[in-house]
């Protein structure tokens, strides 16, 4: 088993993480230790919304589990707390991909603005809908393909170069 995401839904989402957690007997204390000893989350790159939806909730089991219930729990507990590392690090890894993108489309905004041009000044000299490159300069367009950043590059007097880097 794989653990990507560990996502505390809100109350009234009964076929969340909270109502699976508690069919299976595993409790908040027990997710909270494995996160706790391994996860510095940033909360500042968190909407209100996020930072809702990771509030814990207590789940209280309505009967005790079997032996082999509770073995094969501490097993899947178990087998969290040794991938939750190297899961940790390639969530790491994949944020500085996406800041390095952050930061590339904030250079182009500034070169952009650095030449007097305005949105509608780019969706010409691109041929892209004005609103797709505001989404792009504001964030909002997440994953922009290279053919959008290199006609965007062109337009401001800049050449795209995409490197490739050892891990």
């Amino acid at each position: 088993m794989r653990l990507e995401t560990i996502l505390w839904d809100l109350e009234d989402d009964l076929y969340g993480n909270v109502h699976h957690c508690s069919e299976h007997g595993i409790t908040k204390e027990e997710v909270e230790e494995v996160l706790e000893s391994a996860v510095d989350f940033d909360l500042s790159r968190s909407t209100a919304q996020e930072v809702q939806t990771m509030t814990l909730q207590r789940i209280t089991r309505n009967r005790r589990l079997t032996s082999e219930e509770a073995a094969k729990y501490r097993e899947v507990r178990e087998q969290v707390a040794k991938e939750l590392p190297e899961l940790i690090t390639r969530h790491e890894e994949r944020q500085t991909a996406l800041d390095q993108l952050t930061d590339l489309v904030q250079q182009l905004k500034a070169a952009r603005e650095e030449k007097g041009l305005s949105l509608a000044d780019l969706t010409r000299l691109t041929g892209m809908d004005r609103s797709a490159l505001s989404k792009l300069e504001t964030g909002q367009r997440l994953n922009p393909t290279i053919e959008t950043l290199v006609r965007y590059a062109d337009a401001v007097g800049k050449r795209l170069v995409v490197t490739l880097a050892n891990a």
